[in-house]
């Protein structure tokens, strides 16, 4: 189930999804209630779609700027065939600068990725280079750092290796590379697996969420993990199906809305 916020800083509503096991934030690009609950539903729909099968992606797209889109943005022309610099740091930094149109927390969040990818896996290294193994290596050498005395969590490395799997989808739209991205098999199924965290005890209220939040101290990677474990109380519940049972676009969508809740 995908939701919506609002960031206090910039006014704008963000939407936060899950596809393929991993959850992305990204900005609606509106400050308007209404169009971002269309995006939500647009949202929602397009994933329903691809999980019945009625609908593909594309292999050469960002899946959760794709599925934002409602299914509509268009795949990106491969290379016109100029020398492209293949090197792992250049192209996190191209990467980055096509990121734009994301909302501002996210791109300061990749930001911080990828400054620890390009340091450990070397911003030297050529892209095709970077395997399975190196990746193994990476998760090994960032579990033995520590942040503010504590070691770094499995969250937060899968979080950074999310951040590589987006730099190499770009990377290969954009004929920089052919393979698909390491991380993943066949099936689209990551090859590294990671301990799940313990659900029940990070449900939290989107009050004890904010207090958390405004008491300062944490990262954007802590806030993130924070707001993954969001739990609507009997109110914000009814609200939100009020509102799809207005909103939604097929028919389909308020009753899986409805069985949820």
């Amino acid at each position: 189930m995908a939701t919506l916020r609002i960031d206090k800083r910039s006014g704008f509503w963000q939407i936060r999804f899950y596809w393929g096991g991993e959850q992305q934030q990204r900005s609606c690009g509106t400050k308007r209630r209404s169009d971002a609950y269309r995006t939500l539903a647009a949202a929602e729909d397009t994933i329903q779609l691809l999980k019945t099968g009625r609908l593909e992606m594309p292999s050469d797209v960002d899946p959760f700027d794709w599925i934002l889109s409602g299914g509509k943005l268009p795949s990106k022309p491969a290379s016109n065939g100029k020398t492209q610099d293949k090197r792992f740091g250049k192209i996190c930094d191209a990467y980055y600068e096509d990121q734009k149109q994301k909302q501002d927390t996210t791109l300061y969040g990749e930001t911080v990725h990828i400054r620890h990818l390009k340091r450990l896996l070397s911003s030297s290294t050529p892209i095709q280079n970077i395997d399975l193994d190196a990746l193994r290596s990476y998760r090994r050498r960032r579990a033995k750092q520590r942040h503010r005395g504590k070691p770094i969590s499995d969250a937060t490395i899968k979080k950074e290796l999310v951040t590589f799997r987006q730099v190499w989808i770009w990377a290969k739209r954009n004929g920089y590379v052919k393979a698909t991205c390491p991380l993943l098999d066949d099936n689209g199924r990551w090859k590294l697996q990671f301990e799940k965290p313990d659900a029940q005890a990070k449900f939290q209220t989107w009050h004890q969420i904010e207090r958390k939040i405004q008491r300062g101290g944490l990262d954007n990677d802590e806030i993130a993990e924070l707001w993954e474990g969001l739990f609507l109380d009997n109110s914000q519940v009814t609200e939100l199906l009020i509102h799809v049972n207005s909103h939604a676009m097929h028919p389909f969508v308020y009753p899986i809305f409805a069985f949820a809740a």
